[in-house]
């Protein structure tokens, strides 16, 4: 297990993992970006409370590459499961890739849209 509790090293370490929680997510302090270890192909449990990340958790939940739980119980019990579940956990990572493969590339398409907008301003 890695615990860190600094900035700026979280998005690097997240492909060490075999599985991820998104801390600060069970509590009303609120979560952290929940696609980072879904990048990185972890499949990743989280909280309820990730109001700044409510359309990641409906993408991740829809694709079947992480969960959502509500109590450290429940948190127990879906890491407990995905860790001794190779394949199946093999599974959530490779449905996780596929899952985001659509929207890769998104800050490019967006600079090209607002490059246009501003030529056909100019």
């Amino acid at each position: 297990m890695i615990v860190l509790d600094t900035v700026g090293e979280l998005a690097q370490i997240w492909a060490a993992g075999d599985v991820a929680f998104v801390g600060g997510s069970l509590i009303k302090r609120g979560g952290h970006n929940l696609l980072e270890p879904v990048l990185r192909g972890v499949p990743v449990a989280f909280g309820p409370h990730i109001a700044n990340f409510r359309e990641s958790a409906r993408l991740v939940e829809s694709a079947r590459a992480g969960r959502m739980v509500h109590t450290p119980d429940e948190l127990h019990d879906v890491l407990r499961d995905w860790l001794a579940n190779d394949a199946g956990r093999r599974a959530v990572a490779a449905r996780a890739r596929e899952a985001l493969q659509e929207h890769r590339g998104a800050a490019r398409r967006v600079a090209e849209i607002v490059a246009a907008a501003l030529k056909s301003k100019g």
